[in-house]
């Protein structure tokens, strides 16, 4: 009789999680009930989004704290100078106190895209920030589907399907947040990380490794995407399949894309390619992409070149469980904005 019960209490128990896990609604709802530090809340990522994959936060070298505070810089001259910042995810904590000489500042996360509308009385300046993963992938002109002015509409709009919230999502056995999501129901709490994060110390201190998804570096003091050191992944630092015609085809690219903001009214258009912190803090092997666009000949958008600063003290620049700048590469970064935002009859070139 027991064996009975508890037999449909799992199968009921199952279809429920089987269920919250595939339907949006009932995810949000557990999401927003879970977000407390309680020992029935969800794990608190607080340490570095690599730490907090692997549960490598018993590791005190690796944690480190988003700060990603600044002050704002002395300027005491004319604010005639718009800045639009089209970004990932380096760009989110940014905003206008981080910079001088502005009379707006206004961001565009290029996961979502937006619009812009210029004031032809101002000094309208555009910075493309990617990190080096990802720019091969996002520097095409799809941009100007996700990035144009507020009076025209993108060159293709794709009709997003309207979300039925009442009903379950029945393409559940191909919807690749599945396992995530029940991963999430199912472990994802307080009370169990301390196991979680045993098990991820003795990979750590016994096999020198992370998780499946995450790199060691070969000091055991930093912490890198899979992806970033992936030979076989495009936009790795070691990606051993970069031929000088995917150097050609990318500059082609962003030659037009510098060509069609200019041409839409933006005075100046920078490209800023920050490097994967492996790049930098492990360069045996690198297959030199971003030198090999920023001092390709026929490149005629300006750079802000990040790579030769942070190569030089590689180890400051980047937090060491996160695939994120530390602030003080974020202020490097400001300082070279900053220097041509104040600046803006001087030209600026990077390339070395």
């Amino acid at each position: 009789m027991l064996k009975r019960i508890a037999r449909y209490f799992f199968i009921v128990f199952g279809l429920v999680v089987l269920w919250a896990s595939t339907w949006q609604p009932a995810m949000e709802y557990i999401s927003d009930a879970r977000s407390k530090d309680t020992w029935w809340g969800i794990y608190q990522r607080v340490n570095g989004d690599l730490v907090s994959i692997t549960y490598l936060d018993n590791i005190e070298k690796l944690r480190s704290i988003a700060d990603y505070t600044v002050t704002r810089p002395e300027y005491n001259g004319p604010r005639k100078t718009e800045l639009y910042l089209y970004a990932d995810s380096y760009g989110w904590h940014i905003n206008d106190t981080a910079f001088a000489a502005l009379s707006g500042f206004h961001f565009t996360d290029k996961y979502f895209g937006g619009t812009y509308q210029l004031d032809t009385a101002k000094r309208n300046i555009l910075i493309l920030l990617f990190t080096e993963r990802e720019i091969q992938e996002y520097m095409d002109t799809s941009i100007f589907n996700t990035f144009h002015s507020a009076s025209e509409k993108p060159a293709e709009i794709a009709a997003a399907p309207v979300a039925q919230h009442s009903s379950i999502d029945l393409s559940w056995i191909s919807n690749p947040k599945m396992n995530t999501h029940i991963e999430y129901n199912l472990f994802n709490y307080q009370f169990l990380m301390p196991v979680f994060k045993e098990k991820a110390e003795f990979n750590y201190y016994v096999f020198k490794r992370a998780s499946g998804s995450v790199a060691l570096s070969d000091d055991g003091d930093f912490l890198f995407f899979g992806d970033a050191v992936n030979t076989n992944r495009m936009g790795s630092t070691y990606y051993t399949g970069l031929r000088p015609d995917h150097i050609s085809k990318l500059v082609y690219n962003v030659n037009r894309i510098y060509d069609h903001y200019k041409q839409e009214g933006f005075r100046e258009v920078y490209l800023s390619i920050i490097p994967n912190p492996s790049t930098v803090i492990q360069p045996a092997g690198y297959n030199q992409l971003i030198p090999l666009i920023q001092s390709s000949p026929d490149l005629r958008m300006k750079t802000i070149d990040m790579y030769s600063i942070f190569k030089q003290t590689p180890a400051t620049w980047f937090r060491p469980g996160d695939t994120h700048w530390s602030n003080k590469g974020l202020r490097s970064w400001l300082g070279e904005v900053n220097s041509r935002l104040v600046a803006p009859d001087q030209t600026h070139s990077t390339k070395k």
